[in-house]
């Protein structure tokens, strides 16, 4: 029988849930079965019936009772029944063929969990960057140390986003979304999965369109006490290389983007108690949080912009 996917699209009904959904409803064919579960993050009394029609095509729809995306994910791995589990942000779409190639991937490399590589938009635009990152993930790497050490202050940055996972559904039960984070949910879940021993690959193709700067993404707050708080778990457990490049490109750039003196001084003592150099890349990501945050996401995506033909693939 055909391996079944399960879906799982955690929204607040932003409206570019709809693309999401017919995205993930496109990759099914004579080998790809798709269960499609959307969680819907608010409480169901609260929601308009009419609001409802934007999650039209959904297998199931959950609600999540504004406990946050992680707590959602979660709860939609729960009631999947799939072999495989994939995830997909509302406001991202997926290329035709992803689940294909990343089943096919699945089984050719023996791994657990498939990443992709991404074309990225600006919320709104049309232009698509190039295929991100320009250095895949290699088999083996602590995730950390491929993420964060030497992070480059360009877009082609090392990257694994979570619409382009495709999880074994036994990992995706193991392992949980940490809810009690604020931010780096993501990294957190895969370093974590990586820790436990499963083994990552990830495709040098670009499988999903990722949207930057979408309104209510909680990506884009400068919340450098969460980032610092998540960081300081690591401390002792990570190499301190990678511990201090992630501090400035983050944590810092967070606080300098926040205007806040505090949490500069904070983050700057972190990062000095550790006694190592940063890299340079850090450092010039970290300056670069004195800049507004959309004009720092239109500089990076222009340093790579190719126009999209059509199909809206370039």
């Amino acid at each position: 029988m055909t391996p079944t996917t399960s879906v799982v699209i955690p929204t607040t009904l932003r409206p570019d849930v709809r693309n999401a959904i017919q995205s993930a409803r496109a990759q099914a064919d004579d080998k790809v079965t798709v269960e499609v579960i959307v969680v819907i993050d608010r409480h169901e009394s609260e929601i308009d019936a009419s609001a409802l029609g934007l999650v039209d095509g959904a297998d199931d729809v959950l609600f999540g009772d504004r406990r946050g995306a992680a707590s959602a994910r979660n709860q939609g791995v729960r009631a999947a029944s799939g072999d495989n589990v994939a995830f997909l942000d509302d406001d991202d779409i997926w290329l035709p063929g992803k689940l294909a190639a990343q089943l096919a991937a699945l089984e050719e490399h023996d791994v657990d969990i498939v990443a992709s590589q991404v074309r990225q938009r600006q919320s709104g635009a049309s232009d698509l960057s190039v295929p991100v990152p320009a250095t895949c993930y290699r088999p083996g790497q602590n995730v950390e140390d491929y993420l964060f050490r030497q992070r480059r202050p360009s877009i082609d940055r090392s990257s694994l986003f979570t619409s382009t996972l495709l999880v074994n559904s036994t990992v995706a039960r193991m392992v949980d979304w940490d809810a009690g984070l604020k931010r780096h949910q993501d990294w957190d879940w895969l370093i974590r999965a990586a820790r436990a021993g499963y083994r990552i690959w990830q495709v040098p193709e670009p499988l999903v369109v990722l949207n930057t700067g979408s309104s209510g993404s909680i990506s884009a707050s400068p919340d450098w006490r969460s980032s610092i708080e998540w960081a300081t778990r690591w401390r002792g457990v990570w190499d301190d290389r990678t511990l201090v490049d992630f501090l400035l490109a983050q944590t810092m750039r967070y606080a300098l983007n926040a205007r806040s003196w505090h949490g500069t001084r904070t983050v700057a003592r972190e990062a000095l108690s550790l006694r190592t150099v940063p890299s340079l890349g850090p450092v010039l990501i970290a300056l670069a949080g004195a800049m507004p945050r959309g004009l720092l996401e239109r500089v990076m995506l222009r340093s790579g912009v190719e126009v999209s033909d059509s199909r809206g693939v370039s």
